[in-house]
């Protein structure tokens, strides 16, 4: 039989330093399925949540419990985590929660931030017998993916640890997702010119450099060349220029096949072949990570060298960053082809 669950109860956050208590409203009740035990985790690539890679159940006793991990096999830098579910509170009272972590932490309850931010937190909260929404996210750019959360009531002298266990979730919410195996280089395709062995004859001042497929080899998805592509990253602004030397077996129109890379952070370009252009705004942003072909028809080539050029026009209004400062006009060439 389904239950009734108050799932936005009414929360008072006391946050430091605040004279003032902070009061969310209370949603109205809503009839969903009973609860299962644990939280729904999942795991991205990028510090912004970008590439959703993994979603499972994490029953651990604490969010730092390190057997299992809940992606063993996953990155381990540059990634993000989030755990959502549903806290039962048993008796109405001001709760202290204590976030230890080295870098981003963010603990919400029914929709209002509690904390976040670098570093260790500590937040006091008033909370009404009944079920909570609960979410911890957490980001980590070096390989320390520890998150500590402790709790305890007003009036008692030691905080005990809070993990997934502690929550539950509902059926409706969770839909596994497993990640992909693990690719770290794919055969060469015959016939190209691989994009990190370019020669770069003009940049904005930002130069490009070769970037490896194996980190987010389970999250990358498509297929390329090789184990490497041509990565303008950090830095790269609107407006800013990327000139490449690619050589033509003869002079004539031909098919030009460029291996493009495309995600979260990615820019829109204006690409041109001998100062010609052949395509006005071509928009590199995805929410996937992935890499494939785009095929330009009746491009004017000479036998010899020819030039390659990319302008940074513009950002797709969904796009973000993998990482702060990390910018969302980025560019991933992995070959050339001439067809």
């Amino acid at each position: 039989a389904a239950v009734t669950l108050a799932v936005g109860a009414a929360v008072t956050v006391r946050r430091l330093r605040e004279r003032e208590p902070v009061t969310a409203m209370a949603a109205a009740p809503i009839s969903v399925d009973p609860l299962q035990s644990g939280a729904i985790v999942e795991s991205y690539a990028g510090l912004n949540f970008n590439v959703l890679a993994l979603r499972k159940i994490d029953n651990r006793a604490a969010f730092d419990d390190a057997a299992p991990t809940p992606w063993k096999a996953g990155p381990w830098t540059w990634t993000s985590q989030r755990w959502t579910g549903h806290l039962r509170i048993f008796r109405t009272a001001i709760y202290t929660f204590e976030v230890v972590a080295k870098e981003y932490t963010r603990l919400a309850i029914n929709g209002v931030d509690l904390a976040s931010g670098a570093g260790p937190k500590t937040v006091t909260v008033a909370l009404e017998e009944g079920t909570h929404r609960f979410l911890l996210d957490h980001s980590h750019e070096d390989g320390d993916d520890r998150v500590r959360l402790l709790w305890k009531k007003d009036g008692e002298a030691t905080a005990y640890p809070l993990g997934p266990m502690s929550l539950s979730y509902l059926k409706q919410d969770f839909q596994e997702v497993t990640p992909g195996p693990v690719r770290t280089a794919l055969p060469v395709l015959p016939g190209v010119e691989e994009g990190e062995l370019l020669r770069v004859l003009d940049h904005s001042g930002r130069p490009p450099r070769p970037h490896s497929y194996a980190t987010y080899g389970a999250q990358w998805k498509g297929t390329w060349s090789g184990d490497s592509h041509l990565w303008w990253g950090p830095g790269v602004r609107n407006g800013d220029r990327l000139t490449l030397q690619f050589v033509a077996g003869e002079t004539g129109r031909a098919t030009l096949a460029l291996g493009l890379t495309r995600a979260t952070d990615h820019g829109i370009f204006r690409i041109a072949v001998n100062g010609k252009e052949i395509a006005k705004s071509l928009d590199l942003w995805s929410e996937d990570l992935v890499t494939g072909e785009v095929q330009f028809t009746e491009v004017d080539l000479k036998q010899g060298p020819n030039e390659l050029e990319f302008r940074v026009v513009g950002s797709n209004p969904s796009a973000r960053e993998w990482g702060p400062g990390a910018g969302v006009h980025k560019l991933g060439l992995d070959y050339i082809l001439i067809r």
